[in-house]
């Protein structure tokens, strides 16, 4: 009885590792996470990475859902995207885009290791904190690796905050300077009544 249950205990372990999913760290984010960026600049810019070190992976769809002030102004492949994706499974834009924009990417060669795909750049609306947030697009969908496992891709967005246009030094300067001679024109007012 005791070397049934052994002998069990260990085809159930062997079955779970043939059957498991090796754990890696796919991930796709944009860089910089945080930033801060005038209204005046007019436009912020951000790289987006991918990272798919010791998975090689065949590709999928990303959603891209800007919140706040801000609004898609253009992408712009990296060489990575041109040379080594499929143009026939590779693309981006706004048709297809569960939110505001969609960038999907693949090769049936695999894609491996940390990649720049591209920059992303945004319009400055208005004042305050936007966020990008990534998600999974449902037209393309997941990612699978070359092995034709479904890939678990850790998504990070990113922050900008939209400061207001600052004022020159001079201005500051010039208003400080004001400040004395309204004093002492009020205080000659006040003299001359008296």
């Amino acid at each position: 009885m005791m070397n049934l249950r052994s002998t069990t205990k260990y085809l159930f372990a062997s079955l779970i590792l043939i059957c498991a999913n090796q754990g890696h760290a796919a991930t796709i984010y944009l860089s910089p996470s945080n930033q801060a960026v005038p209204i005046s600049d007019g436009t912020a810019t951000l790289e987006l990475f991918m990272d798919f070190t010791g998975d090689p992976t065949i590709g999928g769809g990303l959603d891209l859902d800007l919140v706040g002030g801000i609004s898609v102004a253009a992408f712009t492949p990296s060489s990575f995207w041109t040379t080594s994706t499929d143009p026939f499974f590779s693309g981006f834009g706004s048709a297809l885009a569960d939110a505001d924009f969609e960038i999907h990417f693949g090769s049936f060669s695999g894609l491996v290791g940390q990649q720049k795909l591209g920059d992303l750049t945004v319009n400055l609306l208005s004042e305050g904190v936007a966020s990008i947030n990534l998600a999974i697009n449902s037209t393309f969908g997941d990612f699978f690796s070359t092995g034709g496992n479904l890939q678990i891709v850790g998504l990070t967005g990113a922050q900008i905050e939209i400061t207001p246009v600052p004022l020159p030094g001079a201005a500051f300067l010039l208003a400080s300077a004001f400040v004395p001679l309204v004093v002492s024109m009020r205080c000659r007012k006040i003299n001359l009544e008296l």
